[in-house]
């Protein structure tokens, strides 16, 4: 009798800890705050109704901006306390990481000199100044996120940057994309070279799905292209290279922009990398100098639909023309 009151006692034990279980998953399912939290991408991190996006990629102010808006959002605007412990908790979590501590925000004295205002043209009725730092030059603000003070820097000054925006829990559209995994930016898209090769070895594969090692003709395609070379160790073979000419790129476009880290030597049987910091490089292009490497080629205007859904995209996805991009 003592056995059939132990495992009746047991059984009850059980349901209740099943009641609590199956209660609990309920609830996190079912409540959108819990799922709300869930919706912001890969590289973003939320806490309440904000998505943030964090890139140690060292840029101007108003690079940093143009890239969160092809993103759909703005850089960070702070205006309270609790956003600003939100990037405080986030750098414990990742920025420790990355070897830049100091970060665009979405603050700006463009209008009128010293009158700051954030991007969305509020006025800042939260602020965390260093001291006397409101009587430095220059006309944007970065957060050093390990004093979590604000400083105002020269604009054209290059900082990592924070980028964020509202999330819609019950958000949906249909969205653009390039087959097979690639990444798409604008009427491009972009795929990684499997494993280590020379650069000509590099090319070829690049051309076995009719691309080329990328072009990269702006400052925002070269942030998109370094998204890929952060994620990895090592550098990346692009499209650049020097023949008894001079530079040129593999896919023939003769776009001036260059990103060099330092002055390059321009010498014949050099080829471009690009660094984990998305700065360029001349190395070696032959077959002791192995790496992998960022093919690019056009979007075919028949190969994806053009069906949109909703006013606007998710964050990392860009917005062109009631179009969403990756």
């Amino acid at each position: 009798m003592w056995l059939l009151r132990i495992w009746i006692f047991l059984s009850k034990i059980n349901m209740i800890f099943s009641i609590l279980f199956l209660t609990t998953t309920l609830a996190q399912t079912t409540n959108p705050s819990n799922n709300y939290k869930n919706k912001c991408p890969n590289y973003w991190f939320g806490n309440g109704d904000i998505c943030y996006f964090i890139s140690d990629y060292l840029t101007s102010w108003n690079n940093a901006q143009d890239f969160c808006n092809y993103m759909e959002s703005d850089l960070v605007i702070i205006s309270n306390e609790k956003i600003q412990k939100d990037i405080n908790m986030y750098r414990y979590r990742q920025l420790n990481s990355m070897n830049v501590k100091d970060f665009w925000i979405g603050l700006n004295d463009f209008k009128s000199p010293g009158d700051f205002e954030w991007v969305d043209e509020t006025k800042p009725m939260y602020s965390n100044w260093l001291n006397d730092t409101v009587n430095a030059s220059g006309n944007c603000v970065m957060l050093d996120v390990e004093t979590q003070y604000w400083k105002i820097q020269n604009c054209t000054s290059e900082f990592g940057f924070i980028c964020s925006k509202d999330w819609s829990f019950n958000q949906s559209l249909d969205v653009e994309e390039c087959e097979g995994g690639m990444k798409r930016f604008l009427n491009s898209c972009y795929w990684t070279v499997p494993g280590e090769n020379n650069w000509q070895t590099a090319e070829n594969w690049c051309e076995t799905e009719n691309g080329n090692l990328t072009t990269i003709s702006s400052s925002l395609e070269n942030i998109f292209v370094y998204s890929f070379v952060r994620q990895k160790v090592g550098s990346y073979w692009i499209g650049l290279y020097v023949d008894d000419s001079g530079l040129k790129w593999e896919a023939e476009n003769q776009d001036t922009f260059f990103n060099w880290d330092g002055q390059p030597e321009i010498s014949s049987g050099l080829c471009a990398v690009m660094e984990r910091n998305g700065k360029w490089l001349m190395q070696l292009c032959d077959g002791n100098q192995i790496k992998t490497a960022i093919c690019e080629k056009p979007v075919s205007a028949t190969s994806f639909p053009t069906t949109h859904i909703g006013t606007s995209c998710p964050p990392m996805w860009i917005n062109i023309e009631n179009k969403c991009y990756l």
